[in-house]
Formats: structure tokens, C-alpha cells, sequence
């Protein structure tokens, strides 16, 4: 789904650039530009009333369509954000921005309860865990790994650069200051390192109902490795990344990851080779949740087959049943 940009103030505008920056990564830091942003529409808003209910939901399709299709958290975050606007459309434009900030601040608030429950979650599974694998970069999982940094003897925690999105990079600019023992390693080498392994983690970008996820591409391979190492494997994830559209069968699209990441693979190539090959990559892999051990969420910690329930929760309360 295409979308056009909207015109912004300065201030909504260069939140909007960082929102559609590529190197933006971590569907929480995504959803907290996207509420600030609805935000500032609704506070520098001077037309009436209705025409500040179309110009939010303008942001929403567009914010939507530029990361929905990779996670889908992005969608119902939003979505939740904003249920009920249409029953103010004919309100006045101060009684639509005073309940847009409201209701924009709840989800802040409820999200930093989400995040502080998967940590503490987290925290007790991994307790006492002397090695593990963090692939690729999640908030969440930086969140987690800042938590475990503050036990007596932290781990020591392998994060796998993966070429495309410098994930790894991502982890350590988050955690530099943490007592964490960090060692580096391409992503071609996880499968070695994982050998040894406590247990290992990976990001989620879009939950499916029947207990599987998406998420940078390479996680295949490491949920495979963990399988032949026997290595627990878990997804730290809120549960508004589950797509409810796949209760009913839907599949997502399984696009190929844009030219802003797979450009790194040919920098500094003589343009003679770089004619000579095609870059490509899908955007995602899916991990199966026979390969999965678990989810670390807000409502505890999750077999695969309870996914399901917790995606018919949340799309009765998005309305779509």
C-alpha cells in the first residue's frame, strides 16, 4: 500500500524524517516517534474539528503503509492510539487534540508497562545464564540484556553483525555503558557460537497467530542452529505485534530488503563488479514456532501455541471480530 508524504510544520516534519529513516531499527523506538508525532499534528492543528480528525488519520496511512508491512506492531499501536477518534470527528479541533494526547499518552503509559514486564519476565528466565546469542537489534532485547548487565556476574552476550542492518551496532551504542561482557562476531558465525549457549534471543518483527514470527533476515539460520544445538530460543516481544489477520489465514507479503541496506554489501566495489551482480535479500525470515521455545511478553512467558489466544484478545479489541 502506497501512501503520499503529508505536509508537516518544521517540527513534525523532522519527526517524520527519523520515523522514515532506515537506520531507524526496533519497532518501540518506531511507535514512540509515530506517537510524538501525532502529537505535535494535533497540538499545531488550526482548521476545525473534522479536519483535524482526516489530517490524524492521513498520518496514520502513511505512517502504516511505510513500516506496516514489515511490522506489523506499527499498525495496531496506532490503531490503539486512535480508537474512538471517528466517534469525535464532529467535536471541536481543542476537544480532538486535548483527547488525542490523552489517549496517545495511555498507550505511552501502557507500552512502558509492557516493557518493564518483559524485562522482569526475562530477567527471572535468564537469570544465571553465563553465555547467550542476541540476534538482530530489539529493544526489547536491549532492554533485557541492560537488566541481566546488573547481576553480579553478567553474561557474556554474543551479538552476530548482520552486513545489512548493523544491528550489532545498534546493541552496542545502547549498551557501552552496561558491566556486560560483549563479544562481536559476523553472522556467519553464529551457528559455531551458539554452541555453549545458555540460551539465545531474537527480535520480533510481526507475530503470526499460530505462534511463528518475522524478523531480520538470518534468523532462520540462528533458530536452526539453536534446534541442532539444542539451544533454548526465545523472542522478547509485546503482544501488539501479533497480526490478527492471520487468524483468517492471511500471509504477508515476503518483499526483498530495500537498496538503503543492501548497498553496504557492494560499498567500495569498482563499478565494473557491481555491474556484474544483482543484490538481493528478502526483507524478513520467518522462524516457525516448532523452532521457537518460547515468547517473553507483558502476560508471562509464552509457548508458541498460546499465541493464538492472546491474537483473538487483541483483535476483538482492535474490532475486527
Amino acid at each position: 500500500m502506497n501512501a503520499p508524504r503529508p505536509t508537516l510544520t518544521p517540527r513534525a516534519a523532522a519527526l517524520l524524517d527519523a520515523f522514515d529513516s532506515p537506520q531507524l531499527l526496533g519497532a518501540s523506538r518506531q511507535i514512540e516517534i509515530a506517537a510524538e508525532l501525532l502529537i505535535s499534528v494535533a497540538e499545531a492543528h488550526e482548521g476545525d474539528g473534522p479536519a483535524l480528525a482526516a489530517r490524524l488519520g492521513e498520518i496514520v496511512a502513511y505512517l502504516s503503509a511505510q513500516r506496516g508491512a514489515s511490522s506489523q506492531a506499527i499498525p495496531n499501536a496506532l490503531a490503539l492510539m486512535l480508537d474512538g477518534l471517528q466517534e469525535r470527528v464532529e467535536s471541536s479541533p481543542e476537544t480532538i487534540r486535548d483527547w488525542t494526547i490523552a489517549s496517545v499518552s495511555r498507550y505511552r503509559d501502557d507500552a512502558a508497562g509492557w516493557m518493564a514486564a518483559i524485562v522482569a519476565n526475562g530477567t527471572r528466565l535468564a537469570s544465571g545464564a553465563r553465555r547467550l546469542l542476541a540476534y538482530d537489534y530489539s529493544s526489547s532485547i536491549a532492554c533485557l540484556l541492560r537488566e541481566l548487565g546488573a547481576a553480579e556476574t553478567p553474561p557474556l552476550v554474543i551479538l552476530p553483525e548482520a552486513r545489512t542492518l548493523e544491528g550489532g551496532r545498534r546493541f552496542v551504542e545502547d549498551l557501552h555503558d552496561t558491566p556486560l561482557r560483549i563479544e562481536l562476531i559476523p553472522d556467519a558465525a553464529a551457528g559455531g557460537a551458539l554452541r555453549g549457549c545458555d540460551l539465545a534471543l531474537i527480535g520480533a518483527e510481526t507475530i503470526t497467530a499460530e505462534g511463528g514470527c518475522y524478523n531480520t533476515t538470518g534468523s532462520l539460520l540462528v533458530a536452526l542452529a539453536c534446534q541442532h544445538w539444542r539451544v533454548p530460543l526465545y523472542v522478547p516481544s509485546m503482544l501488539v505485534k501479533i497480526d490478527a489477520r492471520t487468524l483468517c489465514g492471511y500471509r504477508r507479503p515476503d518483499p526483498e530488503l530495500g537498496e538503503d541496506h543492501l548497498g553496504r554489501l557492494t560499498e567500495g566495489w569498482p563499478p565494473a563488479l557491481k555491474e556484474r551482480v544483482t543484490v538481493a535479500s528478502p526483507d524478513l525470515d520467518y522462524v516457525p514456532p516448532a523452532l521457537l521455545s518460547g515468547y517473553i511478553t507483558e502476560a508471562g512467558i509464552l509457548p508458541p501455541a498460546a499465541i493464538v489466544h492472546h491474537a483473538e484478545r487483541l483483535s476483538r479489541a482492535m474490532g475486527e471480530v
